[in-house]
């Protein structure tokens, strides 16, 4: 037993800004606001580790030979609801608070997920550590993924330190409506933090996605780009737009990010579709601080069962649509990054989040030579700030050819690649392949990204379209639905027009006398 102190309202607010954000509605919780706790003693419900840390080293040794993901916690099943423990307290006015102290000894975060949880209209709830330097929150009932009679799961996320505790405010008119069932508790090893995280395992070569020049002209694609997490595991994606441009919240990422490794089952459009307390994680970028953010719940539309586990045995595909959309959240910048299934051409990036840590490009500058039917082959090479390699945690991440457009989905991360050796290979998922890889709308990605049955090769808002080293001789009309972007054009004998959403003549320009050249954007 013992009595629990805060500080001032004005500070906490403060350290807010710069940490963890899911949806919510902000707020602060009754504790803050009366500068005590309801009750003033609250027991500690202590959970230790339940393995060692020799063996939890051993299993993340021999996952480098098996898994592409990165584990940062190990996930606890417990069973705590709001009828078997914590405890609860009537205020004057008939509302009541329920809250529950969790202490993971030695814990560098803690975060929990839900079998089911569901608010009713005016209920709040929140969690924060005691030294109230982390808390999240109010979560309402806008956080419902199911309804009263039809219970679904849900998330929180991280809390840094080895003690959280959590807060329901019920008002007297919906007594013991509510209901918050926590199933898991993932006992956070390595860090994850908005002020820095885990340094990635090959930290000292890889290249932020703000380093110049290196993230230059990549600054509108890294938006759709970000990591989930799930029960101590990262992965990474990419939000993908369709050729309805109705910003429909889909994901790409691979298939062996999505499973449950508590459980040891996997998700599957067909068989096991919602994904009710999976976190994804938005504008994770700035080692130096900053706030990230985070959606919670997906349904699998899409995947292409991997056949041979952990090895380059399918396309390795998912594709999931969030069931909180992005597009919603105040402030955040983000973008549906657009696909190509032609041919690929030489250069590109990869854009990704090693060892859930803040997001990093890769660079190439090769054809991706094509492994079997399905895997694009990339090596990548030294720039200016480093040797920009995927890990593990870069599963799932988007693979980018010269005209920013996606054209695979990392599903292999070769682990011979370090600093004094970044010149191994990396597969990826080749989405030409997944884009019609079966006869069941389940297993390719068409009926999703092109609903309206265009039938295009490519499709994106953001997309580049490059004319090098052109000569035109007679009359020619370069039409491009992309960003045009010209090199080395020499125009000696009539009519040339280009066109394109915009259109940038960057050098070699040359046109003889007599000539005409029409330049128009879309």
């Amino acid at each position: 037993m013992r009595k629990i102190q805060y500080i001032s309202v004005a500070v906490l607010l403060i350290i807010a800004k710069i940490s963890y954000s899911q949806i919510n509605t902000g707020g602060n919780p009754y504790a803050f606001n009366t500068k005590k706790t309801a009750a003033n003693n609250l027991q500690i419900t202590t959970l230790p580790l339940t393995v060692s840390m020799s063996q939890i080293e051993k299993e993340d040794q021999d996952d480098k030979q098996t898994h592409n993901l990165h584990r940062y916690g190990i996930a606890m099943e417990y069973h705590f609801n709001l009828n078997n423990s914590g405890q609860w307290t009537t205020l004057p006015n008939g509302d009541r608070v329920w809250e529950l102290e969790i202490y993971c000894p030695d814990a560098k975060s803690i975060d929990l997920s839900y079998d089911k949880f569901w608010l009713p209209s005016g209920a709040k709830f929140y969690i924060y550590n005691p030294d109230t330097k982390n808390f999240i929150g109010g979560f309402t009932e806008q956080n419902n993924k199911g309804t009263e009679f039809d219970l679904k799961g849900f998330a929180t996320g991280l809390v840094h330190g080895d003690k959280i505790i959590l807060e329901y405010y019920e008002p007297v008119c919906v007594k013991n409506r509510g209901v918050i069932s926590i199933s898991r508790v993932i006992y956070g090893y390595r860090n994850i933090s908005a002020s820095g995280g885990q340094p990635a395992i090959n930290a000292n070569c890889q290249v932020g996605i703000n380093q110049s020049p290196e993230g230059d002209n990549w600054q509108v694609e890294k938006k759709g780009v970000g990591f989930l997490l799930h029960d101590g595991w990262s992965g990474s994606f990419s939000l993908i737009a369709n050729t309805s441009n109705d910003r429909t919240p889909y994901v790409l990422t691979a298939d062996h990010c999505i499973m449950d490794n508590v459980n040891n089952i996997k998700y599957d459009a067909i068989d096991r579709p919602n994904i009710y307390s999976w976190h994804f994680i938005w504008g994770y970028e700035n080692e130096g601080g900053g706030q990230f953010v985070t959606t919670v719940g997906a349904v699998v539309v899409a995947n292409m069962i991997d056949t041979k586990p952990y090895d380059i045995g399918s396309p390795d595909f998912a594709l999931l649509r969030l069931i909180e959309n992005p597009v919603n959240i105040p402030n955040l910048e983000i973008t549906f990054n657009g696909w190509d299934r032609r041919p690929p051409t030489k250069s590109g990036v990869g854009i990704h989040h090693p060892g859930s840590t803040t997001k990093k490009i890769a660079t190439y500058d090769m054809i991706p030579y094509a492994y079997r039917s399905y895997a694009w082959l990339v090596r990548w090479i030294p720039t200016l700030n480093g040797h920009g390699i995927p890990e593990r945690g870069s599963s799932g991440s988007p693979l980018f050819n010269r005209e920013h457009l996606i054209i695979g989905h990392s599903a292999r991360i070769n682990e011979n690649l370090w600093c004094d050796n970044p010149y191994g290979d990396t597969f990826y998922g080749r989405f030409d392949y997944s884009w019609n890889a079966s006869s069941d709308p389940r297993r390719r990605l068409k009926d999703w990204l092109d609903p309206i049955n265009s039938n295009v090769m490519f499709f994106g808002e953001t997309c580049r379209q490059f004319l090098d080293n052109a000569t035109h001789t007679s009359n020619t009309n370069v039409h491009s639905t992309c960003n045009l972007e010209v090199n080395n054009l020499k125009v000696t004998n009539g009519l040339t027009s280009l066109k394109g959403k915009t259109v940038i003549i960057q050098n070699g320009f040359e046109m003889q006398s007599g000539s005409s050249l029409e330049v128009s954007s879309n």
